[in-house]
């Protein structure tokens, strides 16, 4: 397959599951049909091939060496297996994708790294178990207050 045959490929199936997404989260929609589609959205991006970096800087709107700089510092990860050149994993771009897109939503457009990664680690924190049971139990009123200084 040629460079420009996999572009082609890829921007289409982003721009699929951009739409796909945005029918999911249209107010008529019941919740069972919501995750059906987003559950299609997932299992798309699972199935992508993993995409160059090239293709992976065109969807998110960053140069070359920028989305080299992301990889060096994880917020975009390499994709499994043997390759013959440097590939990223397509859900971790997608997730990653979103955030962008929500960041300059917000008109932020400088420093993208480094807001890029703490909602990512955000995420990592909020899929935590024990934090959501901690979030949980302090919901309930349950536990009590320890304030720097004091013995537990």
């Amino acid at each position: 397959m040629t460079v420009a045959t996999e572009e082609t490929r890829v921007l289409h199936l982003f721009q699929r599951v951009a739409s796909l997404e945005a029918v999911a989260h249209a107010d008529n929609l019941r919740g069972e049909q919501r995750r059906d589609i987003l559950d299609a959205v997932r299992q798309a991006v699972r199935e992508c091939e993993p995409v160059r970096i090239t293709i992976a800087a065109q969807l998110l709107n960053l140069s070359r060496k920028t989305v080299e700089a992301w990889v060096r510092e994880g917020l975009l990860t390499v994709a499994a297996g043997n390759h013959k050149r440097l590939v990223l994993d397509p859900e971790r771009l997608h997730e990653v994708l979103h955030l962008v897109r929500d960041l300059r939503s917000r008109g932020r457009d400088r420093n993208l790294i480094e807001a890029v990664w703490y909602r990512l680690n955000d995420q990592a924190l909020t899929d935590r178990e024990d934090f959501t049971e901690s979030i949980e139990q302090m919901q309930r009123g349950e536990g009590r207050i320890v304030r720097s200084g004091e013995a537990p």
